[in-house]
């Protein structure tokens, strides 16, 4: 099953391929960023860090709406800033890491990247 849609890139990109392709090699890049931002925040116990980037991430994902990992972001994020639910973090996050692997994954192979 596919995770990711580029419905709305194409949409708001004018049906430009090679700017939705450009903007999937940056999230390429920058995906895996935020989750290591996310984790090294959840290391370190600094559950607004772990919030914050967990929103930046959100962004992204609901670009290419990659709707059930947004779910996980927003519990990330939700939690992180309320400092709670702490053993939540970090089973979303491990549920979050899998699921960006697997969608970045198809992005590269539908993107020929």
């Amino acid at each position: 099953m596919k995770l990711f849609s580029s419905d709305f890139m194409m949409e708001m990109m004018d049906g430009n391929v090679s700017e939705v392709i450009a903007i999937a090699e940056m999230f390429l890049d920058l995906g895996p960023k935020m989750l290591e931002d996310i984790g090294e925040a959840i290391d370190k116990e600094d559950w607004l860090r772990a919030g914050k980037a967990a929103h930046k991430l959100k962004s992204s994902l609901m670009l290419w709406r990659i709707n059930s990992l947004v779910e996980l972001a927003v519990s990330i994020e939700n939690n992180g800033y309320q400092k709670s639910n702490t053993e939540d973090i970090k089973s979303d996050f491990i549920e979050l890491k899998k699921g960006l692997n697997i969608a970045l994954g198809q992005m590269k192979e539908e993107f020929s990247l």
